[in-house]
């Protein structure tokens, strides 16, 4: 599509009539979808569900990479802005379904991670 934009005398009349067929079929997204796709390509789905801020990860995005959303990296790292938002937004949402849950379903979880996750078994471990 670019070429033919750049280049048009490169193509035929009825190729370049079938692209603006295309183009007038295309529809601008909207805000809100630009958002939510920025959002679901550069935080890991497993963090979905915190109801992550858009204008704190972009913050954080202009903070790290500057204010020109065309340099930043295709799929930035966002390690580093999950772990701060984590004691804030993410760790209360998780203490809040802990209290929520028996101290028996609390007791297996623990034991199902402490089995598969390292770190968290030298926490007791150790503690």
């Amino acid at each position: 599509m670019l070429k033919a934009i750049e280049q048009p005398e490169t193509f035929s009349a009825v190729k370049l009539a079938e692209m603006l067929e295309t183009l007038k079929e295309v529809s601008a997204a909207s805000i809100l979808n630009c958002q939510n796709a920025l959002l679901a390509h550069v935080v890991p789905a497993r963090y979905n569900k915190f109801g992550i801020s858009l204008a704190a990860l972009l913050e954080f995005l202009r903070g790290k990479f500057g204010n020109q959303p065309n340099v930043w990296p295709p799929r930035p790292d966002v390690t580093e802005f999950i772990g701060s938002q984590y004691k804030g937004a993410i760790a209360p949402q998780i203490r809040e379904k802990i209290n929520k849950s028996s101290a028996e379903e609390v007791k297996q979880k623990l034991l199902e991670l402490a089995g598969e996750n390292p770190e968290l078994g030298l926490l007791f471990w150790e503690g």
